[in-house]
């Protein structure tokens, strides 16, 4: 859940206030590598295309077990023309559901070294109630917390909010809030998000609206700047659209955002 709510401040961000008017498009393509008795292999390559150049950028192996469960993923960057191991992600499971994520980076000789973790806890009903996450500090060689996020549940037992609070130093903390409303169905339609900084102001408010087709699939979702730091005017940031095949599988996401007063296509994922 932190790393939702920071992309919007760091990735967006940027984009507004440089005035950037350059179309960048990047696209990632999936796909099936093997499948044997043990585990199922699959593949995400990014690409991005900048002035009309497309160029690799990053590639993912996720290995899963015969269960479906995400056990490892390994990533690679372009590099002189060449993929370049540069890190691996590691999932542990009890009960069936994800207890830790180990992230740990590739260092010039190969060898894999600590970078961060989470940790997931669960209440008695194995709803998760709480992550936390750490950085290692290679200086004192052990792992140093770096915030935590605790989730409450609504009657039917659907997410009702989530808190962030992030470490910046011993004595300065940074918060967030999600809260989540849902139609007559119980199909989640809104997350509003509200950012605060260590003195606890409000910074930055978003809303994520979600809307669904006739079949009750996801078509688009749409991410609202409360306008804060523009006038307090409302405008819409970035927008999902989801398409889906006659058979009612997901084959194409795309999404665009806002570049001076227009929202342009930035990425587009197509799965096969």
């Amino acid at each position: 859940m932190q790393s939702q709510i920071f992309k919007i401040l760091t990735i967006i961000f940027p984009m507004i206030f440089l005035g950037c008017s350059q179309k960048v498009l990047s696209q990632t393509y999936s796909t099936k590598l093997k499948e044997n008795s043990t585990s199922i292999m699959e593949e995400n390559i990014t690409e991005k295309k900048i002035n009309g150049v497309w160029t690799k950028q990053k590639k993912e192996v996720s290995i899963f077990g015969r269960n479906g469960k995400l056990v490892d993923k390994i990533h690679f960057k372009w590099k002189n023309g060449t993929w370049t191991k540069s890190g691996k992600t590691s999932f542990t499971y009890s009960n069936g559901n994800p207890t830790t994520k180990f992230y740990r980076s590739i260092l010039t000789n190969g060898d894999l070294a600590e970078s961060n973790k989470e940790v997931n806890f669960y209440d008695s009903k194995n709803r998760l109630i709480k992550t936390s996450t750490y950085f290692y500090l290679n200086i004192i060689s052990d792992w140093v917390s770096e915030g935590e996020t605790k989730v409450e549940y609504n009657a039917f037992g659907k997410v009702k909010s989530k808190n962030l609070e992030q470490v910046l130093d011993k004595n300065s903390k940074i918060t967030s809030k999600e809260i989540y409303t849902y139609d007559s169905k119980k199909r989640l339609v809104k997350i509003l998000t509200e950012n605060f900084n260590h003195q606890k102001k409000l910074e930055s408010k978003f809303e994520k609206k979600i809307k669904y087709n006739s079949k009750g699939k996801i078509s688009v979702e749409e991410v609202w700047n409360s306008g804060l730091y523009f006038a307090n005017e409302p405008f819409l940031e970035e927008k999902t659209e989801y398409f889906y095949n006659s058979k009612g599988k997901l084959t194409k996401k795309v999404s665009s955002r806002k570049v001076g007063n227009q929202l342009k296509e930035s990425t587009r994922e197509i799965l096969k």
